[in-house]
């Protein structure tokens, strides 16, 4: 965002802001300003007041008077036309071709962080992805979202075009999404995960309790020790994704696409997989008891040292199944403390 211009209306706040003089916003114009100094005139004067001393994009200018009152100065910022997401490098980039872009962020104790706008933005046109303009999406879709992306919550204006997913604008600023908030979002009453595509989430640890994630995109997620208990996830896709020792307790994962999924010492207790795709799975060690697998695809699976009691596994294709011998993860590390105990009073 570029300083007011000549003309430009303004608000000029006067006063220390005490119960005896109080703060008091006075009516000004912009009258120039050079690459660190703003002036300003009042509608009436026909001198400049000021100078002001000019800071980063979207702040407040302040200087104290003679009387030791603070003037604070703010340019008119853009009226938000809308909201949307914005899926960041750790760097705070996106990166088109190999160059990265720096998107402005939050300070500490800020809430928001300064608007900002594409240098040379183009005309309206119907190319809501052509270069040369910032690119909002209006709903979870990390399709060109940078390696490590993580999601941040965007206040928008100057729309150029938009198509069914994605907003193209001339100017935005963004605030941020802790973890915690994201998890609450997945969460009853939200739910923003329905029919989300999060490839590649890192949801480590998250608590997910009851989520709606109905036909979400988690392909290559980093679910491991998440929280699912409850959760919809049917027609989800989480192939190759890592569910190590996740509570799927009572989930929903009929017709889960769950290929090459790690599911060791994933607890799975009466959950629901009934024609689930579970071909090349690692179950090992999971806890499957009373769970419903019916129709499901078994073949090639892990399901070494799973404890399958009261396992519904009617009409389920177990071609290649292992089932027996020593699983992947064997050993002292899978042992139990009664087991160790034993061992070194053997040994």
């Amino acid at each position: 965002m570029n300083p007011p211009s000549v003309g430009d209306h303004i608000l000029v706040r006067c006063g220390a802001g005490t119960k005896r003089d109080p703060q008091t916003w006075k009516s000004a114009f912009a009258v120039r300003h050079t690459p660190t100094r703003l002036f300003y005139r009042w509608p009436r004067s026909t001198h400049d007041c000021g100078p002001l001393r000019l800071d980063c994009e979207g702040k407040t200018w302040c200087r104290r008077t003679d009387w030791m009152k603070t003037k604070t100065i703010r340019v008119n910022e853009p009226k938000p036309e809308g909201v949307g997401f914005k899926f960041l490098h750790a760097s705070c980039c996106t990166y088109r071709d190999g160059i990265a872009f720096p998107y402005p962020i939050p300070g500490p104790n800020e809430k928001w962080g300064p608007w900002f706008e594409y240098l040379y933005p183009p005309g309206p046109d119907a190319l809501p992805c052509a270069p040369g303009r910032i690119h909002i999406k209006l709903n979870l879709n990390v399709h060109f979202a940078p390696i490590g992306w993580w999601p941040w919550w965007v206040q928008w204006a100057g729309e150029i075009s938009r198509d069914w997913g994605e907003v193209s604008v001339r100017s935005c600023r963004l605030r941020r999404i802790t973890k915690k908030v994201f998890w609450r979002a997945l969460r009853p009453p939200f739910n923003w995960g329905r029919g989300a595509t999060l490839w590649k989430a890192d949801l480590w640890d998250a608590d997910l309790r009851n989520a709606d994630l109905r036909g979400v995109n988690l392909r290559l997620a980093d679910l491991a020790n998440a929280d699912l208990h409850g959760a919809d996830l049917r027609n989800a896709e989480l192939w190759h994704a890592n569910l190590h020792n996740a509570n799927l307790r009572d989930a929903n994962l009929h017709s889960a696409n769950l290929l090459s999924a790690n599911l060791w010492d994933a607890k799975l207790r009466n959950a629901d997989l009934r024609c689930a795709n579970l071909r090349n799975a690692d179950l090992s060690n999971a806890d499957l008891r009373g769970a419903d697998l019916r129709g499901a695809d078994l073949r090639e699976a892990d399901l070494r040292d799973a404890n399958l009691a009261n396992a519904d596994l009617g009409g389920a294709d177990r071609r290649g199944l292992k089932a027996a011998g020593p699983s992947r993860h064997s050993g002292w590390e899978r042992r139990t403390h009664d087991d160790k105990t034993d061992v070194a009073r053997q040994g």
